[in-house]
């Protein structure tokens, strides 16, 4: 089910804490998402690999879930692509 509360770091935080199964979105800036991103890692969650083509600076794509739903959700991103 799409799910949209207008808070991208929010949402990221629904995912560690599992109320959400997973957050896609095809592009995000660093400030709305690195901290939920590191509390979805502490969590035991995976994430892509947030800051690599300079997602620091010009945001990037990001993944996240279970270590079980995430290979799911990448293949289903890069499928919609």
């Amino acid at each position: 089910m799409f799910y949209r509360d207008g808070s991208g770091a929010l949402a990221l935080c629904y995912v560690a804490c599992g109320r959400l199964i997973g957050y896609v979105e095809p592009h995000i800036n660093s400030w709305d998402c690195l901290g939920a991103l590191a509390v979805i890692q502490a969590a035991g969650g995976t994430t892509n690999d947030f800051l690599s083509d300079d997602g620091l600076w010009k945001g990037n794509r990001v993944l996240a879930g279970s270590a079980d739903i995430y290979p799911i959700l990448d293949s289903l991103f890069v499928a919609g692509s």
